[in-house]
């Protein structure tokens, strides 16, 4: 008996799996470089990176990396 509803389990998550995967998937996000910030760290010359949050191709947020990251 304990062995027919491991196997009925394991059908159903077979099914909603990949339903599951398909909508994270349909929530696309990602991070895109927007434009390096100056004179907001502690220390005059350090400056940081600025990256927009994108989700399916519509603006988020805007986040900063840590002090020190942008090149100069």
């Amino acid at each position: 008996m304990l062995k027919f509803i491991e196997n009925i389990g394991a059908r159903v998550v077979a099914r909603v799996a990949p339903s599951v995967t398909a909508d994270a998937a349909a929530e696309a996000c990602w991070n895109e470089y927007s434009h390096c910030q100056t004179n907001r760290c502690s220390l005059p010359w350090q400056d940081r990176i600025a990256y927009d949050r994108i989700c399916n191709g519509v603006y988020q947020y805007t986040w900063l990396a840590s002090c020190g990251t942008c090149a100069a």
